[in-house]
């Protein structure tokens, strides 16, 4: 918990740099069936540091995360159950867009976001450690929507909105064919 406050307080003192630079990702774990990733900008270095002393957790520039995200995320999926899920490249979207965005790469190649996505994440790994044919047997990950950490349930819902508005709004009520044909009358 005083990990968690650390971040958010580095998080907020640092709020809006992620426009002007690349910053870093924090990947760290506290579990082995989750690790927990964030993005900061590069003037939170220095407080984030401070918060992660004494915590298995690794600073990454964005760069070198952005440009081989698999080489920091394969690590982290003991056994993938989404091998169709691109989380790499989804990962490296959805971290470009979303300054202070935390959520939980999973043991699965899931996403988890919110703390019962986690403890389903500490549940299915202690069943895999414990029986690997019940987990087998009776794991949701082939059904998206009974699976809570799907990476496709979770990046839809993570993904920024388009912005709402008139012009959003008027393109929506006109069919493209309308364009097209006016464009060809001429």
């Amino acid at each position: 918990m005083r990990l968690c406050v650390g971040l958010i307080v580095a998080l907020f003192i640092a709020n809006g740099a992620l426009a002007q630079d690349g910053g870093f990702i924090v990947i760290y774990r506290t579990q082995a069936s989750y690790s927990n990733i964030l993005r900061f900008p590069a003037e939170a270095r220095e407080s984030v540091k401070a918060a992660i002393q004494g915590v298995r957790a690794e600073l990454v520039d964005w760069s070198a995360f952005k440009s081989e995200p698999q080489r920091y995320l394969a690590p982290l999926v003991i056994k993938n159950e989404y091998p169709a899920s691109d989380l790499a490249k989804e990962l490296v979207a959805l971290l470009e867009g979303n300054s202070g965005l935390g959520f939980a790469v999973t043991w699965t190649g899931g996403i988890a976001v919110t703390s019962e996505d986690r403890l389903h994440a500490e549940r299915s790994y202690a069943l895999f450690r414990q029986n690997p044919d019940e987990y087998e047997r009776t794991k949701v990950s082939s059904d998206r929507a009974r699976d809570p950490v799907h990476p496709e349930n979770r990046l839809s819902q993570l993904r920024p909105k388009p912005p709402q508005g008139p012009w959003w709004k008027c393109e929506e009520r006109l069919p493209r064919w309308t364009w097209r044909a006016w464009a060809e009358r001429g």
